[in-house]
């Protein structure tokens, strides 16, 4: 496949795509890439062999992409090369699917934007086009510095060029970062420790002036540990926007629907992103919203009155359930501490509030802490208690090395952690109580 049949594909306008991509290869690509003067060289000039040797898999072609230098108005010399047979980095073995300059500050995508798409922009935004506003000196004919005087027109922030297309061909100004954390750099000394605050990069700080409405639209990934990172580069970019006097939105949809934004728009259509782009969350409220949000996603959803029995893998060792008040919940794990006590499992429950950690151990059929006397819990097999009393110290004298290959459940999980991380009566021993409860959890989980 050529760079247009891919860029196509992702429902980018095909003379958008053949003003900023080309074809490379054999030594083309060093051209574009090798022209750091930090960069180690021979006294020739030549880029040494051992980094020829690491970049030799670029000779094989790709495509390279570049926009418009946001700082001067002119052809960027920086941007991405996309090397048909990718390397792979050396510390994590990830393959690197984009090649960007080495030894020289990371930009933006700022694409050439062809006039038809100039034109769809703009009645999008209900502005006319002024001949004034044309400048056939600039490469770009003045599409960003047009933008640039427009600060009432959104702008959408992604990350990848060939998603910046996308937006671009759908009729929203958006430039792309090279990945998440592009759109800012934090200070360091020349030993890499931070110092100072963070920055908006030069190139954005072009577009982020005063009351520009500013929409993150960051891929929507399924794997715990990116969308972590993900969530975090948009606080910190947020942050920098705002301070920066831009409202700031968030754009989120069902992964289901497409990863990324191109594949949004390929999929299911430009009308399927307005939606979305008309249900964009002010960044205050996504941060809200995301502390909510589940970070693994549900292996099952059901809908109906009252939970019936699920089907629990015999191989599932931490399971949530999340379910609203009267459908259930308690009914259902009766039938879980019953088999387990069937099986001579133990069986503790932890909870944030004695009342309900008793009521639930009546329904159970175990006795709450304050029942069992201390010569009688070599034979018990399991009681509930509060987290209060998850520590040595305590009435219970809980030991979390002692629990093992058992059945733990937590009620009301999240008002639990909260008790544990925030209440005052935790607070005399809560060091004990958060390290017995990661033991606890830790050799419950592993048997």
């Amino acid at each position: 496949m050529n760079h247009i049949q891919e860029w196509t594909a992702s429902s980018v306008d095909e003379q958008l795509t053949r003003l900023n991509v080309r074809s490379l290869e054999g030594s083309s690509p060093f051209e574009y890439l090798f022209y750091s003067d930090s960069l180690p060289r021979r006294n020739d000039g030549r880029v040494l062999n051992s980094i020829l040797k690491r970049y030799q898999h670029l000779e094989q072609g790709g495509w390279w992409c570049s926009g418009i230098d946001l700082l001067t108005g002119q052809e960027d010399i920086w941007g991405c090369f996309k090397p048909r047979q990718p390397r792979h980095s050396g510390e994590t073995r990830k393959l690197i699917k984009y090649e960007h300059p080495p030894k020289t500050p990371t930009g933006l995508f700022a694409l050439r934007v062809p006039f038809h798409l100039w034109q769809r922009i703009a009645e999008r935004n209900d502005i006319t086009i002024l001949p004034t506003d044309l400048d056939h000196n600039q490469p770009d004919l003045g599409f960003w510095q047009w933008l640039i005087s427009h600060p009432s027109i959104p702008l959408c922030i992604t990350e990848g060029a060939k998603k910046a297309g996308a937006l671009l061909t759908a009729g929203y100004a958006a430039i792309a970062l090279p990945g998440i954390n592009g759109g800012y750099r934090i200070r360091r000394d020349a030993q890499g420790n931070r110092i100072g605050k963070s920055d908006l990069i030069p190139q954005l700080q072009k577009l982020a002036t005063p009351e520009r409405p500013i929409y993150i639209v960051f891929d929507q990934d399924s794997k715990p540990n990116t969308i972590k990172a993900v969530n975090a580069a948009i606080r910190r970019m947020g942050y920098l926007l705002n301070q920066a006097g831009c409202p700031v939105k968030v754009i989120t949809w069902d992964a289901q629907l497409g990863k990324g934004v191109d594949d949004l728009i390929a999929d299911q259509g430009q009308k399927t992103f307005e939606q979305v782009y008309q249900r964009a969350l002010p960044l205050d409220t996504w941060k809200a919203k995301s502390l909510t949000q589940l970070t693994y996603r549900a292996n099952l959803k059901v809908n109906c009155r009252y939970l019936q029995e699920l089907p629990i893998p015999d191989t599932a060792q931490l399971i949530g359930i999340k379910s609203p008040k009267g459908t259930g919940k308690t009914q259902l794990l009766e039938k879980i501490v019953s088999q387990a006590l069937a099986r001579n499992q133990w069986v503790l429950v932890l909870g944030h509030r004695v009342r309900l950690v008793e009521a639930l151990c009546q329904r159970f059929g175990i006795k709450y802490i304050t029942e069992v006397r201390d010569d009688q819990k070599q034979g018990v097999l399991g009681y509930g208690l509060c987290l209060d009393s998850l520590h040595g110290n305590s009435q219970a004298r809980f030991n979390a090395a002692n629990w093992s290959d058992g059945v733990v459940i937590i009620d009301e999980v999240e008002q639990v952690l909260w008790h544990g991380l925030n209440s005052s009566t935790c607070q005399s021993n809560r060091v004990a109580i958060l390290k017995s409860l990661k033991t606890l959890i830790q050799n419950v989980l592993g048997g």
